[in-house]
């Protein structure tokens, strides 16, 4: 079982997952022993895999939470439609797992898009807006009405509507700013900036929006973070918009990237992709009294493990093939591409960085 994949998780990618659902409906022991033990090591993840079971729940029972009964029906007919449509559960008829598991994946999709247009079927124009924008040349910091901190860049400025400590907390930027979130689980806090949301409930994280290009980069600090954007997937070249203020349009989104600390993702209009990958700088995250941080003569895999736990970035390589490597170092607070340059010289190893994740391959030592 893949333990790393989990932590890029959001709810929606929880309710789709075959070893998750067999922890929410069919009890399967080895399910229960593994997400029990997985949230006691990822206890930040707990809010987001209570909300994934709730809507597990609710997606079996036909629920569909708090939508009005013609928007559900209207949901769990497309949804039928496109199980009937699809030619590979028409192969496996036979195989009821198989269509539950597809029954699950349709619902929560929909249910994403249905909570997309549900959260913003408020016109951004009716409502009054707050602007602080900073004209001097050194980063302001500007408090909000829920205690959420932005330091604001120069020749940047934010708006928040009159809803913000309502409903949801929603930001309009232009330029850059350095956003520390208080953490609310029931309102989430979105940014709008050159065609992209970032969503999240409580975190740290930089949004970089040109204001004269189509780019925009989004670093986290601490916590998780969701990033959507229009990518024109089916390349028809429409899209229809769900939000607009003054120059700020956001189309409906229809890729989004997790995001999780000393990872980043960068977003170009004109060329419609989303890159994801680790921060130049990566930063050493709070280490716990029982991590080990000095390594006398040691298998090098326990020091790539040692690593992923300390910046909280995946690293492949294949531990059968360097099980004879052993080095000494030291994890202390050197950058962590300095760390893997010097570990890797030492041991005739390469590395690259795709996707966020550092892949290290090389002969075995000897």
């Amino acid at each position: 079982m893949n333990s790393l994949k989990y932590k890029h998780y959001d709810p929606q990618d929880f309710v789709t997952d075959e070893f998750f659902i067999d922890w929410c409906i069919h009890e399967n022991e080895d399910a229960m022993r593994f997400w029990e033990q997985w949230l006691k090591e990822h206890p930040h993840k707990k809010e987001e895999v209570l909300e994934a079971k709730r809507l597990v729940s609710q997606i079996r029972q036909g629920q569909m939470m708090d939508a009005p009964s013609g928007m559900k029906l209207e949901i769990w007919n497309s949804i039928n439609d496109q199980i009937l449509k699809d030619k590979a559960v028409q192969k496996a008829k036979d195989q009821p797992y198989v269509l539950f598991k597809r029954f699950f994946a349709v619902a929560a999709s929909f249910i994403l898009f249905y909570f997309l247009f549900n959260f913003w079927s408020t016109d951004p124009e009716a409502i009054e807006w707050t602007k602080y924008a900073n004209h001097s040349e050194i980063m302001e910091k500007y408090e909000l009405e829920d205690g959420s901190m932005v330091h604001l860049s120069p020749n940047s400025s934010i708006q928040f509507s009159s809803l913000y400590d309502v409903e949801r907390r929603e930001i309009v930027l232009e330029g850059d700013a350095f956003f520390d979130v208080a953490r609310d689980t029931s309102k989430a806090f979105l940014v709008y900036a050159n065609k992209t949301i970032t969503k999240v409930l409580g975190t740290s994280f930089w949004v970089k929006a040109s204001k004269h290009q189509k780019t925009v980069e989004v670093e986290v600090e601490t916590g998780s973070v969701e990033v959507l954007a229009n990518l024109d997937k089916k390349g028809t070249g429409k899209s229809q918009t769900i939000f607009k203020k003054g120059s700020i349009e956001i189309p409906k989104p229809d890729f989004k990237v997790n995001l999780t600390p000393n990872e980043k993702v960068s977003f170009d209009d004109s060329q419609k992709n989303m890159i994801k990958s680790i921060v130049s700088k990566p930063k050493l995250l709070k280490l716990n009294n029982s991590d080990k941080v000095q390594f006398d003569n040691e298998p090098v895999s326990e020091i790539f493990q040692a690593l992923e736990n300390a910046y909280g970035i995946d690293l492949e390589f294949d531990k059968k093939k360097l099980s004879s490597c052993s080095i000494s170092t030291v994890l202390d607070d050197s950058p962590l591409f300095t760390k893997m340059d010097i570990i890797c010289t030492a041991l005739e190893l390469q590395y690259e960085e795709r996707n966020a994740i550092i892949y290290i391959s090389g002969n075995a030592c000897k």
